[in-house]
């Protein structure tokens, strides 16, 4: 499936936020660019670069350490980028805010930069793509790299799962296709937010087709094919983005006619307000 070129701009609920580290000023000057050391398993390795407090660095410095060939390109012009290697894809296109990897979505709002032709990606990416820990050594001052867990990043097809995910995007979409993007993710973490609840049942298509709960499947517009952005929601809401936390129930006031009481607000997006 060709996914538009959109540009995505998302209030990242306080479970991404998680996924980037905080990274104290120790920074050193290079050639113009902030730079930090980057320690694999205790031993120095190279340097990250730092752009607006993350760090980045290419994939090819990444894949001498997981032990892989592999080259990639930069255009100038479009920004587009591409890696290949030993079994692993990353492509990236100028101006989304996200990259794919062996089929797998990864949100990365702040793109890639460009360093004398090399295109350098989130550290924090890289690392879930080559499956190396990521921490902040406060004794090297550094960052740390652990290989003890390494491995590639699963591909898209089994990770995700054909008819979890295509259920995923048909509720988003008939749920919040008019909604702005970060609400249509938000009806998908609901979704998955009951999965994950004792409350509800534990897989998709049984939380979807829960007695009473949606209106589109008592409609029919759950059967309706979703938009491109309502299936890259569903990919990087499997992926953990998230937008109103452990929220577990949503309406749209002016159209429900009866409010939800006795639940705790989380936000407002869009005509959403969600609940847990």
């Amino acid at each position: 499936m060709k996914m538009k070129r959109t540009t995505i701009a998302l209030i990242l609920a306080s479970a991404l936020v998680l996924l980037v580290i905080a990274l104290p000023a120790v920074a050193q000057e290079s050639a113009g660019k902030e730079e930090l050391p980057v320690y694999v398993n205790g031993l120095l390795e190279n340097r990250c670069i730092l752009v607006n407090g993350q760090a980045y660095t290419s994939a090819d410095e990444m894949a001498l350490i997981y032990g892989i060939d592999g080259s990639g390109w930069y255009d100038f012009d479009t920004g587009d980028s591409e890696f290949s290697g030993d079994d692993l894809l990353i492509q990236y296109h100028g101006g989304n805010q996200y990259c794919t990897a062996n089929g797998r979505y990864l949100y990365m709002p702040e793109g890639i930069v460009e360093v004398e032709g090399v295109a350098y990606y989130p550290l924090r990416v890289l690392a879930k793509i080559f499956g190396l820990g990521l921490t902040w050594n406060a004794e090297l001052r550094g960052i740390e790299l652990d290989t003890s867990n390494m491995a590639l990043l699963e591909n898209g097809e089994s990770y995700y799962g054909a008819r979890e995910q295509d259920l995923l995007a048909r509720i988003i979409w008939a749920e919040s296709g008019n909604q702005p993007f970060e609400g249509m993710i938000a009806v998908g973490n609901v979704v998955l937010n009951r999965v994950a609840s004792e409350r509800f049942p534990n897989t998709v298509y049984d939380v979807v087709y829960q007695a009473g709960q949606f209106d589109p499947v008592r409609n029919g517009s759950i059967n309706a094919a979703p938009s491109d952005e309502a299936v890259l929601a569903s990919y990087l809401c499997l992926e953990g983005v998230n937008t109103v936390g452990d929220a577990l129930f949503f309406q749209n006031p002016s159209t429900s006619g009866v409010l939800f009481s006795g639940l705790s607000y989380i936000t407002t997006i869009g005509d959403h307000v969600f609940y847990r």
